[in-house]
This record gives C-alpha cells, sequence and structure tokens, in this order.
C-alpha cells in the first residue's frame, strides 16, 4: 500500500495524484465509493469495467464484481 499525503481544499475536495489515478484506471467522470470506519477513508472505484489495462509494459486484467475470468471473456476481449 502506498501512503499519500493530500489537501483538502475550502470545498472539502481533494485531487487524486496522477500516478495512482493511472495506476488504478481512474479517469474523469468515474464514481467512487467510499468508506468510513473509525478515523479511516477508503475510496474504492465502484464502475471500473472489466478489461485489460496497461501497468508498466504489460497488459493486466482487471474486473471487479467478483465475476471469474473464463475463457469465453478473454476471447471477446
Amino acid at each position: 500500500m502506498e501512503d499519500v499525503l493530500v489537501t483538502i481544499d475550502a470545498r472539502g475536495r481533494i485531487i487524486l495524484p496522477s500516478g495512482i489515478r493511472k495506476r488504478l484506471s481512474i479517469k474523469r467522470g468515474d464514481k467512487l465509493k467510499l468508506s468510513s470506519f473509525g478515523t479511516s477513508i477508503t475510496l474504492t472505484p465502484s464502475n471500473a469495467p472489466a478489461g485489460f489495462i496497461r501497468k508498466g509494459k504489460a497488459l493486466v486484467f482487471s474486473g471487479t464484481g467478483g465475476k471469474k475470468l473464463t475463457n469465453e471473456t478473454v476471447n471477446k476481449i
């Protein structure tokens, strides 16, 4: 896990650093699920589509919703 210090502006907004947005394939307009537990806050991309994303020089399959990657899905992609 990577810890990054961000500042909250006067309207209560934060900016996610570009490196984190790229690594997690978060784009403008995406929705994030905010969860709080005690004094911790977690942001999780909620509408990230299943598919291949670039991580460095490799293509990596990324999916949400607990769905299993099947041969049919791979062939479709």
